[in-house]
């Protein structure tokens, strides 16, 4: 596939074309996975777990800053890995999430509803990693790097667990993007974007830089 001026395969027709593959393959892996019943899947004590009800402590008891242990976060049953440090940058996009479209994360039937809005972010995710391949390699590179993704199975995985690899899949592609659209433009909104998700991303896990 070639969009280029004259052809069939226009920008738009390109994006349209790939976007509505991408929604079917999710569309179908999320039916299966249902029928598996491997959506809502956890346990006391495994991470998916340690996520959600930190999560629903902010968007149901209104505590934002709580910290991350079971003596000050107060759940029942106590949140699990006490000892270890756990950032909160995904326990944040969970309960935004849910303060905005009205879930319940007191149960692990809420996980199908997360995995909707990750399948979603993950959709939209296509764009930085179509930009980041465009102003490294060219526009051809950069339409072949998006079909991967869209296809991309552990892309996909991340994009069906309630786990904080997903957000930072999300938010560290965008600090690629942003410092490359920084150093191609230099102005000065790029590096503001660049410092935030910088910052996102010692949210998510600051070992990660």
């Amino acid at each position: 596939m070639n969009p280029t001026k004259g052809s069939y395969w226009t920008p738009r027709r390109f994006w349209v074309a790939i976007i509505l593959g991408a929604m079917i393959l999710r569309g179908f892996l999320f039916a299966d996975l249902s029928a598996k019943h491997l959506l809502a899947r956890e346990s006391p004590g495994d991470d998916a777990h340690t996520f959600r009800n930190w999560a629903r402590i902010m968007a149901d008891e209104g505590r934002w800053l709580s910290d991350f242990s079971p003596n000050h976060v107060g759940s029942n049953p106590p949140v699990a890995h006490a000892p270890f440090h756990q950032t909160p940058l995904y326990p944040y996009l969970l309960a935004a999430g849910a303060r905005l479209m009205g879930w319940q994360l007191s149960s692990s039937q809420s996980i199908p509803s997360i995995v909707i809005m990750q399948m979603i972010l993950g959709l939209a995710l296509a764009y930085p990693v179509y930009r980041i391949a465009l102003l490294l390699g060219g526009g051809r590179l950069a339409r072949g790097c998006v079909v991967a993704y869209l296809l991309c199975d552990v892309a996909l995985y991340y994009q069906t667990v309630v786990l904080r690899e997903f957000i930072l899949m999300i938010v560290n592609t965008c600090v690629v993007w942003a410092l490359l659209e920084y150093m191609e433009t230099r102005r000065m909104r790029w590096a503001v974007l660049l410092g935030a998700f910088l910052g996102l991303s010692i949210l998510g896990k600051p070992t990660l830089l």
